[in-house]
């Protein structure tokens, strides 16, 4: 059985995080040529009352935005709801639709070829380290603390 090995022009690594108690958090997204692994383009940036799944979406959308139209990448996040809402048709969004119709719609006016993968988040992966370690810089502190705490860790 022969597979097709997909190929991209970009891959993308997206992450967001929220802290409750503080009301703030942060996107973070790193463009990487899949062939050298060269970043070709970053960004992070912080936001305040909203909630985490909406960091996740925003470092999606800010990522699509930088990419030049027609071409296709692979977008590697840790959050299986923006997998979810984005790729699965079976998905119904119950909140953030406006952002989630704004991706949508930038990815089909940019004629992108988009494909999720799921990376396990705080496993090692190089690239989904940095953009946790990029929004944790953006806000001053480590957003997965309150996290870990409640987790018991």
């Amino acid at each position: 059985m022969n597979a097709t090995i997909q190929t991209f022009d970009f891959r993308i690594y997206t992450d967001g995080g929220y802290s409750m108690c503080n009301n703030e958090g942060a996107w973070a997204f790193v463009i990487v040529d899949p062939t050298s692994g060269e970043i070709m383009n970053k960004a992070s940036g912080a936001i305040r009352n909203q909630t985490n799944n909406i960091a996740e979406l925003t470092a999606i959308l800010e990522a699509i935005r930088m990419l030049p139209g027609g071409c296709s990448a692979q977008i590697c996040t840790d959050s299986q709801y923006a997998i979810g809402v984005l790729s699965n048709p079976s998905w119904r969004p119950k909140k953030n639709r406006e952002l989630i119709l704004e991706i949508k719609q930038t990815w089909k006016n940019k004629a992108l070829g988009l494909w999720f993968c799921w990376v396990r988040g705080h496993y090692g992966d190089k690239y989904n380290e940095l953009v946790d370690s990029m929004c944790d810089d953006a806000v001053g502190y480590d957003l997965n603390a309150e996290y870990m705490k409640y987790k018991g860790k």
